[in-house]
């Protein structure tokens, strides 16, 4: 009520800022924090760590295993690399 009288006998810029100022304090309510303070440090470090871990399991998740390239080794190959190793193990 005392501020409304107030108001009257202000200009309309002040009105305004006052209105938004009121408006900021009813919708924040005691949701004000001291950035300084150790405890909300520490909780804004901790979102912080589970935001990166929840980005790192996501990628991971849609990793996929790599393919190794299949090697054909043809009977006949085999068989003449054999051969040509068979003088060196006599």
């Amino acid at each position: 009520m005392e501020i409304f009288v107030y108001v009257k006998s202000c200009s309309s810029c002040t009105f305004i800022v006052l209105c938004l100022m009121h408006s900021v304090c009813v919708d924040s309510g005691t949701d004000w924090v001291d950035p300084l303070d150790p405890t909300v440090i520490a909780e804004n470090e901790l979102l912080s760590a589970a935001n990166s871990i929840e980005a790192a399991a996501k990628k991971l998740a849609q990793l996929q295993p790599r393919l190794r390239p299949r090697v054909h080794v043809s009977y006949c190959l085999l068989i003449m690399l054999l051969l040509c190793l068979l003088p060196l193990l006599a």
